[in-house]
């Protein structure tokens, strides 16, 4: 049986003026590790379900560094490039932690990269992204990316009603057949409707709402009869673990007796000792291309331009090509300003964090401080002006036009050993099929029954890392009848040389 602490002995542990003696010597130290520096500015204690219009209000009030204390935890956001260069890339090696919430990081359990804590195993798994990813091999994955995209474009112009759907497939079915070597042929597939629902879950772990381990630490380690989130989060933990295993086996079952295609899934089997193991999900070419949706109903002047330029470089007898793409420089900035939009107004990223002291401009950084990037970087960044990209007058503006605009070193794509690994991977998903889409269809607001009049937008996004939009509706309609047609009989060409088909 346990017995208690005398009571003389409680009342020093309670005693006001010992507390008073251990927040002195707290602070006392501090002050020494401070040496000097300035406290970097801001508020003292803030939250808000949606951290990026608080983070840009304080970036105009208190400057192109701030800090504040939000559920307890010192965050500081960077609200320049120079800031977010000088920090995040160039001092990368104690910047390349991550501020994953407890709910998330005990969720993934080293199988998820992007949420993972600065260790040998996210180094190999990192190492092998971009092994995979990098530019010098994703251009032999071009024609599978054709491919889909075709098979999705004819999908589309059938049911375009259910465009999301048709999205998702297309950015799934890329992941799979060259992460898996399994085709996904159509939106309800049961593999899809899985991998969709468990990626919607284990993203739902970033939630304060949802888990509460992430507003109070310590409870992520109570039973789940006092914290019934924890055993929710189990069980999608349970879930991920038996999902990566069943492709893991099948795949391994391929190689075995040799029926098994080439894929990331073999080339990692093959050499496992070397690497850890993640197949990054497939939600952001997804959620791209859905905003890219939203921008073309909200924008369709630059939607006219798009097609415009389209019609002109590609003609009306073919579908566009990768090779097309160096002659489309209006239609990648429409994609770049596109993303560089949607990281201003939905998406805050997952912060990095400080491994040890830092002092920075005559500021002092504390270790364990969760270091943003705010990507509203431009005096007009709420506004979606491609011309950025593709006017002189603008800072931004580069050449020769048929290289830029891109979407290497974008800083969209996150600074220094967290960017993402593949941007020429990605870039090479999303622009081909959003060419095809301008070369195909028409997007315009739907029309109110009631009033005959287009129906107003209003995005929201997921409360998450790496949000989609939430459902929207949207008139989608072929240009016409004869590309429709060209776009059916090409994925029927298609369908003849598939490598994954049944």
């Amino acid at each position: 049986m346990p017995v208690a602490a005398p009571p003389e002995h409680q009342h020093h542990l309670n005693c006001p003026h010992r507390r008073r003696a251990v927040y002195a010597s707290n602070t006392s130290s501090y002050c020494r590790r401070m040496k000097g520096a300035k406290p970097i500015p801001g508020p003292k204690c803030s939250y808000a379900p949606n951290l990026i219009p608080l983070f840009n209000r304080w970036n105009r009030t208190y400057g192109s560094i701030m800090a504040a204390d939000v559920l307890g935890t010192k965050q500081v956001v960077l609200g320049t490039d120079k800031a977010a260069n000088d920090l995040l890339v160039k001092r990368g090696n104690i910047y390349s932690g991550r501020g994953t919430p407890p709910a998330a990081l005990f969720m993934s359990q080293g199988l998820v990269t992007f949420m993972m804590q600065k260790t040998e195993k996210w180094r190999r798994q990192r190492k092998l992204l971009h092994t995979l990813l990098a530019s010098t091999v994703a251009t032999k994955y071009e024609p599978f990316i054709e491919l889909e995209s075709t098979y999705s474009l004819r999908d589309l112009l059938q049911t375009p009603e259910a465009f999301e759907n048709h999205v998702e497939r297309y950015a799934y079915a890329i992941v799979f057949s060259l992460g898996l070597g399994k085709s996904i042929t159509n939106v309800h597939d049961d593999v899809l409707r899985e991998s969709s629902a468990l990626t919607d879950e284990i993203l739902a772990t970033f939630r304060p709402e949802k888990y509460i381990a992430n507003l109070i630490p310590i409870l992520i380690r109570a039973p789940s009869w006092l914290v019934p989130s924890n055993g929710k989060l189990a069980e999608v933990q349970q879930r991920m673990k038996a999902d990566v295993l069943r492709h893991e086996n099948r795949v391994r079952k391929g190689v075995g007796d040799g029926t098994g295609p080439d894929s990331w899934m073999r080339y990692y089997l093959e050499n496992r000792d070397e690497y850890g193991l993640e197949l990054e999900e497939a939600r952001s070419p997804y959620n791209v291309l859905l905003t890219v949706i939203t921008i073309m109903m909200e924008y369709p002047e630059w939607q006219k331009k798009v097609q415009d330029e389209v019609d002109r470089v590609v003609g009306a007898e073919r579908l566009p090509a990768f090779d097309d793409l160096p002659n489309l420089p209006v239609f990648r900035a429409v994609i770049k300003e596109g993303i560089r939009w949607r990281s201003i107004v939905a998406e805050i990223g997952v912060p990095h964090l400080l491994d040890e002291d830092d002092f920075y401009e005559g500021f002092f950084i504390p270790k364990g401080t969760m270091v943003y990037a705010n990507y509203n970087l431009y005096p007009d960044g709420a506004v979606f002006n491609p011309d950025r990209w593709l006017n002189p007058a603008y800072p931004t503006y580069r050449e020769p036009l048929i290289v830029y605009p891109n979407l290497l070193n974008f800083t969209s794509f996150g600074y220094g050993r967290r960017v993402c690994p593949g941007p020429n991977f990605t870039e090479r998903t999303l622009t081909i099929m959003t060419a095809r889409i301008a070369w195909a269809c028409d997007i315009k607001k739907r029309i109110d029954p009631a009033t005959k009049k287009e129906m107003p937008l209003n995005i929201r996004y997921e409360p998450t890392p790496n949000p989609k939009p939430l459902p929207f509706p949207s008139d989608i309609k072929p240009r016409n009848k004869k590309r429709t047609e060209l776009v059916r009989k090409e994925a029927e060409r298609r369908r003849a040389t598939d490598p994954l088909a049944q």
